[in-house]
């Protein structure tokens, strides 16, 4: 997306929060945009507000919706629901904001991941079924060569893809399956006074729960973090995934996701320099491994 479209983009999107915002009669001084994505998220002082686009699926929002709804019933520590609506077309929700306290860590997300498992497992709402492809098909299909990735890395970058895609779909995973975040880091935990939150719903499905442990392992693999860091994560959460034969495979698939989300973002000097960095790892297996930066 260039900056010029961006920018109007979000100047756009800022206008329908406010409006959000009058609709659920909440007060919008201090709005601000926080994220821009799957969802467009602007923050005031006590709210956040969520816009979809015009086009995202309203079966799997009201899913998502829905298990946020569920899960506070059962005590589990994630966002309050205050209004949800349309805007010009577009989907919006309006959540209580979490007035944080501090950075979350490693503990934080593994309790909240095993809290999650644990309270879920008789959740008998509507979830879409984890497809190990997900957005990722879409994403590499509307990539096209540039200054950064040739015609012949963005070809070998898709047979890597089909690669993972068809080992992961083989593989016998060992954890029951069940409801699963689909994205458990720490941008998606908020710690407040009362302790941690998982909040952001996008990725929700009934699937493998492997694929939320992997995640903060990447944190360790790829970003360099202490490896002590993930042998808190799994201590907490009562299970090592790298116990687990195929956990490489399925790491390679997120770090994949992770890759492709970086190729939406506005090409500056740092993401061309990190787009280099994460190409490498996958076409480049046997060369030493240079850690990924959050951008």
């Amino acid at each position: 997306m260039s900056g010029d479209s961006q920018s109007a983009g979000v100047a756009r999107a800022e206008s329908l929060a406010l409006r959000a915002l009058a609709q659920a009669e909440r007060p919008a001084e201090g709005l601000h945009l926080v994220r821009w994505g799957t969802n467009a998220v602007f923050r005031t002082a006590d709210t956040v507000v969520r816009l979809a686009d015009s086009d995202y699926d309203t079966d799997l929002l009201q899913q998502q919706v829905d298990l946020a709804i569920w899960l506070r019933s059962r005590a589990f520590p994630t966002a309050r629901l205050l209004h949800q609506g349309v805007v010009d077309g577009q989907p919006v929700t309006v959540w209580e904001r979490i007035a944080e306290v501090r950075e979350p860590t490693m503990a934080d997300l593994a309790e909240l991941a095993r809290r999650f498992h644990d309270v879920t497992a008789d959740y008998d709402g509507s979830l879409p079924e984890w497809e190990p492809l997900g957005r990722l098909g879409v994403r590499m299909d509307q990539m096209e060569p540039d200054r950064v990735i040739t015609e012949q890395a963005l070809a070998q970058l898709r047979e890597v893809k089909d690669h993972l895609v068809n080992q992961v779909r083989d593989v016998d995973f060992v954890l029951p399956r069940g409801p699963i975040h689909g994205d458990i880091h720490e941008g998606n935990v908020l710690v407040d006074s009362s302790g941690p939150h998982l909040i952001d719903f996008d990725r929700i499905a009934r699937g493998p729960r492997e694929w939320d442990l992997v995640e903060p392992l990447a944190g360790v693999v790829l970003f360099g973090q202490d490896d002590a860091e993930w042998l808190t994560f799994a201590h907490r959460y009562g299970y090592d995934l790298r116990e687990w034969g195929p956990w490489t495979e399925l790491l390679k698939l997120r770090a994949m996701f992770m890759f492709s989300w970086l190729l939406t973002l506005q090409r500056t000097p740092q993401v061309e320099e990190e787009v280099r960095t994460r190409l490498a790892y996958f076409l480049e297996p046997e060369a030493p491994l240079a850690p990924w930066s959050a951008i």
